[in-house]
């Protein structure tokens, strides 16, 4: 077959193609009709020169090129970058040929909406992520400075109950006990209802907060030998007067009449006494004056209803007279009292006692450094006094003792030593002075006053035995002067065994002299040359 049979065969079986129907001719065509439809470009894909006339050289200079831009750029809301965005419009509801947001056919038309309901609803901010000049006219220039510049906040943040860190405290509000539609803290329902103070069944007197205040009653004179006796005499055994200031500020002592009897009653208990307890009561008293607890108005007072009821005070002691003088002294010195209450006190005295205590203290604050001498006016007794003193005393005791052989006499020195622990020290020094001596007369006397004492409990058995063993360790620097030494100290611990106040196993501590060898054994009897 021949290419042109073919041809029409082809076309034979195509379909026709309907004509082209033109409205009407070209020429009664619009401009809008006759425009070339092109696709449209993003201005950041234009290239310079695209818009003949509208590009400005306002672009910025890129590797020695100004780069141009549209002048319309500035005005225009897509994109510079453009991408967009990349985030849903009119917040998801898409744009052309969408059904829009979800609920939105049920908003009506938007001509028949209010004012109110048009307004174009934005998110909030919170004042503390505001940016300067967000609130125009909201803002003032009271902010804090830093870095050099001023840090503006709206005006309303000190009213606003927001936090201003814009975190909040962080922490549980109402205590963790929840908001709506919860029970509350664990264990509020035990606390029962608030009370109201306007509710008309509100009674004050059982349902107000009852608040207790400690009291303490005063202390009165009367209860002076029940509470501050025993404070006085435990101070006598440690000595301590803070503790006694401590024990006395516990009480109410706001009565005159018991502060003036606290003095006395210090000063009675002294009395009774021995030196060092007499010191420590003015130390006593200048420490309660010095702490307040009583005022030198008190002192004068107490001293006074002593110099009264002084006639009774002399049938106890008969040195009573001397020794209040010699605590109205120490007070002076220790600035309790002034030194005009002496002196006032001797001219309106009204008995010969009260002028003779008066007197003892004008005495011993005149003489020569009298007020220096003060301070040792009880003496240096007890374990106040150094050793070699109280060695001499006890030495001194035991001559007297061997001239006179009063044994009580000897007995109340060693009492007014006032060393009941050092007693041992008249032990060894009885064993010396018997064997320096070297009388049986000396030592027959001296077991008769060891065995008084000891029976009298003045001395005791561990201050015998002690005496006794200092006395043995010295034998051997003894024998020196004396030979007999070993001798001696044997027939003096054999009668204080017989006279039964020392103990069998005291007396085979005693060491035997060591025995000379005139003989050998192996010499026959030979005495050696």
């Amino acid at each position: 077959m021949s290419s042109d049979s073919i041809e029409d065969i082809i076309a034979q079986l195509e379909p026709e193609k309907p004509p082209v129907e033109v409205n009407g001719d070209a020429s009664e065509l619009s401009d809008v009709q006759k425009r070339v439809i092109r696709k449209a470009k993003r201005p950041s894909q234009m290239k310079n020169g695209e818009l003949n006339g509208n590009v400005k050289p306002n672009g910025s200079v890129k590797n020695g090129q100004q780069r141009e831009r549209p002048s319309y750029i500035s005005k225009s809301r897509r994109p510079r970058n453009g991408k967009g965005s990349r985030i849903p419009k009119k917040g998801g509801g898409g744009g052309k040929h969408t059904w829009g947001n979800p609920g939105c056919e049920l908003m009506g038309d938007a001509s028949e909406l209010s004012d109110v309901q048009k307004r174009v609803i934005r998110k909030a901010k919170r004042p503390s992520q505001m940016k300067n000049g967000e609130l125009n006219g909201n803002v003032k220039p009271n902010g804090s400075v830093k870095n050099g510049q001023q840090r503006e906040r709206p005006s309303y943040i000190s009213k606003s109950r927001r936090p201003r860190n814009g975190k909040g405290s962080r922490i549980p509000k109402k205590g963790g006990g929840g908001g709506k539609h919860t029970w509350g803290n664990p264990g509020c329902e035990l606390m029962g209802a608030a009370v109201d103070r306007h509710d008309p069944n509100y009674d004050s007197d059982s349902q107000d907060e009852i608040v207790y205040e400690s009291t303490q009653p005063r202390l009165t004179v009367d209860e002076l030998d029940q509470y501050v006796e025993p404070i006085i005499k435990e101070y006598f055994e440690h000595g301590d007067t803070v503790e006694v200031v401590y024990d006395l500020e516990g009480f109410n002592l706001e009565d005159d009449a018991v502060r003036k009897a606290i003095l006395i009653l210090v000063v009675r208990l002294a009395l009774e006494r021995h030196s060092m307890h007499r010191e420590m009561s003015s130390q006593l008293l200048a420490d309660l004056h010095s702490h307040q607890v009583l005022s030198s108005q008190d002192i004068a007072q107490g001293f006074l209803s002593l110099l009264e009821d002084v006639n009774d005070l002399l049938l106890d002691t008969p040195e009573a007279l001397q020794v209040i003088g010699n605590f109205i002294a120490r007070a002076v010195a220790d600035d309790c009292i002034p030194v005009e209450f002496v002196a006032t006190m001797s001219s309106q005295a009204t008995t010969k006692e009260a002028s003779e205590a008066l007197q003892r203290a004008e005495y011993l604050l005149a003489a020569n450094h009298g007020w220096i001498k003060l301070d040792n006016v009880w003496g240096t007794g007890g374990g106040i006094r150094p050793v070699k003193v109280l060695v001499n005393k006890m030495q001194m005791l035991l001559k007297e003792y061997l001239d006179s052989f009063d044994i009580q006499e000897a007995m109340r020195c060693l009492k007014e030593l006032e060393v009941p622990h050092f007693h041992h020290e008249l032990v060894y020094e009885a064993v010396i002075m018997v064997i320096e001596d070297s009388s049986d007369q000396a030592a027959a006397n001296m077991v008769k006053l060891l065995k008084f004492m000891c029976d009298a409990v003045l001395i005791t058995v561990d201050q015998l035995e002690r005496g006794f063993d200092r006395a043995i360790q010295a034998l051997p620097e003894l024998s020196v002067d004396v030979p007999n030494t070993f001798l001696l100290t044997e027939r003096f611990v054999l009668l204080c065994t017989d006279a039964g106040f020392m103990s069998t196993s005291l007396a085979d501590k005693l060491p035997g002299k060591g025995r000379k060898r005139f003989v050998s054994e192996g010499d026959g009897g030979l005495i050696k040359s």
